[in-house]
């Protein structure tokens, strides 16, 4: 391919810009599919290509692709700039989160809650998670699965100021006496700060309730005379 600057409307020949990404393809060392994936604006500009990608491809290397090879199935995140407004279609990002899925090998819903940022900036996701969803794992996934009851601190952080919700930090503790099998009263005046801790409670124990397991309970039941039962079942706890 010559690289020295071309004639007027060359490239409107379709066969022009087809033998160009020929003799790219073979410039670039690229011997299989997956080595597309390299392809950047920068690509074409430092081999005498941008005239092209921008007056018939709008600037777009994922346009050029789709005219060289139009049977290839691609997986946009994967370059280096996705399509312009490639992420504002829903189906776009479903593709993307079912790719990721099956890259994770995530076989129930619930291996979703092991999605982190760190996952997603490290296989493409990243622009998706902060310009689409505001940094919210919660947000993307509930899209994604958005029949599921998703819990939010399951996910390892909660969404800002979702504490600060008293019916936040009661749906919590509700659902952390299911976890933990409490039927009775007396259960409940064993919860320790160790039960919040090994259930991502942690954080709203030590911010909210000063690390006292009493003061959660007492904002969750707060009828109950807790100091009361837990004297009576470490006295009971003694005559064992």
């Amino acid at each position: 391919m010559d690289v020295k600057p071309v004639e007027d409307g060359f490239w409107k020949d379709k066969d022009n810009r087809l033998s160009y990404m020929e003799w790219l393809e073979e410039e670039l060392g690229i011997s299989e599919k997956d080595g597309w994936y390299q392809l950047k604006k920068e690509t074409f500009l430092k081999r005498r290509g941008n005239g092209m990608l921008a007056n018939y491809y709008k600037d777009s290397p994922m346009a050029a692709l789709k005219e060289y090879l139009p049977r290839a199935k691609w997986e946009e995140w994967r370059f280096a700039n996705t399509p312009q407004r490639f992420w504002q279609n829903p189906e776009n990002r479903r593709r993307y989160m079912k790719w990721l899925g099956k890259k994770l090998k995530f076989k129930k819903t619930e291996d979703w809650y092991k999605l982190s940022r760190k996952t997603l900036e490290e296989n493409f996701g990243a622009t998706l998670l902060h310009g689409y969803f505001n940094g919210s794992i919660l947000n993307l996934v509930s899209e994604y699965i958005p029949d599921f009851d998703w819990k939010p601190w399951c996910f390892g952080s909660v969404p800002q100021g979702f504490w600060k919700d008293k019916k936040n930090r009661r749906i919590y503790i509700k659902w952390l006496g299911e976890v933990l099998g409490f039927k009775t009263l007396e259960d409940w005046a064993t919860l320790s700060k160790r039960n919040f801790q090994k259930n991502f409670g942690g954080g709203l124990l030590a911010e909210y309730y000063k690390d006292s397991p009493r003061k959660a309970l007492e904002e969750f039941k707060p009828t109950c005379n807790w100091e009361k039962r837990r004297a009576k079942i470490n006295r009971e706890r003694k005559k064992k």
